[in-house]
């Protein structure tokens, strides 16, 4: 996966043209102390941990869906239960599990 990690420059030209990180990012990935913030045009790396940027992205319907992914509710086509367990199914059709912690607030939404 080829990504590039932002400079404040860049970071607040991409805040002003992205008004709305719901329309342009599509889910997010925990590396360590690093989220890679996945979008249609490729992947980015913020230097803040996935709980603070799920944190801040909350409001425009933003939600953890394991230890390591959160996922804008946008994104997710369809969830099922398999095995009693929770399952969502993005619109590229990739598909990941939901951790018991975080399934009573992807079925809230």
């Amino acid at each position: 996966m080829l990504f590039r990690v932002l400079d404040l420059d860049e970071r607040v030209k991409l805040a002003r043209r992205w008004m709305n990180p719901k329309a342009v990012i599509q889910f997010c990935e925990g590396q360590g102390s690093h989220t890679i913030l996945m979008t249609a045009q490729g992947a980015l790396m913020h230097g803040r941990r996935l709980g603070e940027v799920c944190h801040k992205l909350a409001p425009y319907g933003f939600v953890r869906i394991n230890k390591s992914i959160g996922v804008n509710r946008d994104f997710i086509d369809q969830h099922a239960l398999v095995d009693e367990r929770l399952k969502v199914i993005f619109k590229n059709g990739k598909s990941h599990m939901v951790s018991r912690a975080y399934q009573a607030d992807v079925e809230a939404g």
